[in-house]
């Protein structure tokens, strides 16, 4: 893989931390969840800021992911769903 687009996409890993910094409470409408170290922490610790915010059963959630073929995030309507 050449350096010019591993730096590219470095690039925009490190903008989707740096906007997530601004606000880290909310939960992004967008992540980019093969831009993550570690995806799969991710999606655990949404399931468990919904399970505490909601208080349900945190075995109980299940994580639901849309694939689409949107490229921005301005073509995303809203937030994602509780």
């Amino acid at each position: 893989r050449p350096l010019s687009s591993w730096l590219t996409d470095f690039s925009f890993r490190l903008n989707q931390l740096e906007e997530w910094q601004n606000n880290p409470i909310d939960i992004p409408k967008v992540t980019w969840l093969s831009g993550l170290y570690n995806p799969q922490s991710f999606l655990t610790a949404i399931c468990q800021v919904t399970a505490q915010k909601n208080q349900w059963e945190l075995d109980k959630l299940v994580t639901w992911t849309d694939v689409t073929k949107k490229l921005s995030t301005e073509e995303v309507e809203g937030n994602s769903r509780d």
